[in-house]
């Protein structure tokens, strides 16, 4: 059924109808005068309208999602994945221009810690028609008694990526399907491992301030002219957000233990759950605490755009897929891989 606009959730593979009414084609830009601008191309939609503000260049290779998602469809039906059982999610951002499909192959369900908790086998492939988001496929897995999506490291990178180029060829990183499952069986073993691999509260603290609740170093610099007479800690660290990491910990190691595995699922939950608010308490720069609000999200000025679920919760798919390439990487590092008491 369609949630809303936005976001379709079904079980049949080939269903590509959600893709089909965000079409684009490539058109060659003229100015007010007739004359043709030099490798410039506007995108177009079906009914004529302007897709885009933003010009593509001649060199950019344009793969529409209904086009990848066919492909995409094709490998799977070819690779070792039990594709005859599954759930899918469609996703576009509001002007159609970026996508994302989840399939959660629902044979592959395993208990990680308990039973009743199960996680399945999950592949995301991720396209835009814009130049803004390379393609990209993603291994994971989906746990749902958290609805937590969950990216993999390890030792390989845990998702393929190719530009739209010239030579852009989408077939290639496709067939990356077999991995998926081998990867799925791989790290579901490495769940295990971390379910017996205990950490402290000190450790989770530092690992999520260190790795999550850092500023950027623009914003470092800007808070340090700002914030006169506050010490590096103030100003370094993201107080209410790291609260909220540390809610979410709690969280987790309440249901899970206080293990790798529950740290793992606060900061996939971070990932996923990007339409949520937290009343969280922090210390200024006088010691003195307070009461405020933290989102989950990250909705700006520059970034009025939300899509909200069927119950009314705003999301930001772009900032979910962000939040996933970060997980992804961040479980790779050394700081997390030798994480134990």
């Amino acid at each position: 059924m369609y949630n809303s606009y936005l976001k379709y959730e079904h079980n049949d593979l080939n269903d590509l109808d959600f893709f089909q009414q965000h079409q684009v084609h490539k058109e060659p830009l003229q100015t007010l005068d007739d004359r043709p601008v030099e490798n410039a191309f506007a995108l177009i939609r079906e009914d004529g309208s302007l897709a885009s503000d933003t010009a593509v260049t001649g060199t950019y290779t344009l793969t529409n999602h209904f086009d990848l998602y066919s492909k995409h469809n094709d490998i799977i039906e070819n690779s070792n994945l039990p594709y005859q059982n599954v759930k899918v999610i469609d996703e576009v951002t509001p002007n159609g221009l970026k996508a994302r499909r989840s399939v959660q192959y629902l044979d592959t369900a395993r208990d990680v810690v308990k039973a009743g908790d199960p996680i399945t086998c999950r592949s995301d492939v991720v396209n835009s028609v814009n130049q803004t988001w390379a393609f990209q496929m993603f291994s994971g897995a989906y746990r749902s008694f958290c609805e937590n999506s969950m990216v993999f490291g390890g030792d390989k990178i845990a998702y393929a990526k190719q530009k739209h180029s010239r030579h852009f060829d989408p077939m290639i990183l496709l067939r990356t399907a077999n991995e998926t499952l081998q990867d799925y069986e791989k790290n579901s073993d490495r769940f295990k491992e971390w379910s017996k691999t205990t950490v402290t509260d000190e450790m989770a603290m530092k690992f999520l301030a260190d790795n999550f609740c850092v500023y950027p170093e623009t914003e470092l610099r800007q808070r340090a002219a700002e914030m006169v007479g506050a010490t590096d800690e103030d100003i370094k660290y993201n107080k209410k957000k790291l609260a909220t990491m540390l809610v979410l910990w709690n969280q987790y190691k309440s249901q899970l233990g206080q293990n790798k595995w529950a740290l793992y699922n606060a900061i996939t939950h971070y990932a996923t759950h990007t339409h949520e608010t937290y009343t969280v308490s922090v210390e200024n720069k006088h010691g003195e605490t307070y009461e405020t609000e933290h989102c989950t999200g990250r909705i700006t000025r520059k970034t009025p755009q939300v899509e909200h679920s069927e119950g009314g919760k705003a999301y930001t798919l772009s900032e979910q897929h962000d939040r996933s390439r970060l997980v992804a990487i961040i479980v790779t590092k050394p700081e997390f891989q030798q994480l134990a008491a």
